[in-house]
């Protein structure tokens, strides 16, 4: 009998000192989230373009056209917009002649009508919904002429902007 009552002694003793999970259910409540923050990238090939040599048929016609001339790749979990701009007054100076920045004409590829770049921004694409890596081609125009530029080389850069939609 006496042993007995040891067993149960003992066995009492072992259930008090279970951990507490293995002895009865256990709810907790745990909460997760995220924030997602706004994204925009932009993506631009080529980083640089060149216009081929103009020849006597481009200052015959006036200008000198690039067709996809650049691709920028949007891509935005806002509404958004992409402007473009000149960082440059004008597109340099050859003697004491200057090419006027209204010389460079751009426009998006399949659009009927070119616009001058100014330094002012110009929106090229928006939208008010989303983008998932959207391409947008791009067409370039330089006016030229036999009487309108001295012989050298001209440029400008370019800046794109992309932001959300206003």
């Amino acid at each position: 009998m006496k042993v007995r009552v040891i067993h149960l002694v003992v066995f009492g003793t072992m259930l008090f000192c279970l951990p507490k999970g293995i002895l009865a259910d256990d709810t907790s409540r745990i909460s997760t989230g995220v924030t997602v923050p706004i994204i925009q990238s932009m993506d631009f090939s080529p980083v640089s373009f060149v216009f081929p040599d103009v020849t006597s048929t481009h200052l015959d016609e006036g200008f000198i056209e690039a067709r996809d001339a650049a691709t920028v790749t949007v891509s935005s979990n806002v509404p958004w917009q992409l402007t473009v701009q000149s960082e440059d007054p004008d597109m340099g100076k050859v003697e004491e002649h200057i090419k006027t920045l209204s010389d460079f004409l751009w426009k998006k590829s399949g659009d009927t009508h070119y616009t001058a770049i100014s330094i002012k921004g110009h929106r090229v694409d928006s939208s008010a919904g989303y983008a998932d890596h959207q391409k947008i081609e791009l067409d370039y125009k330089m006016l030229v002429g036999w009487t309108r530029d001295k012989p050298g080389t001209y440029g400008l850069t370019l800046r794109f902007t992309l932001g959300t939609l206003e």
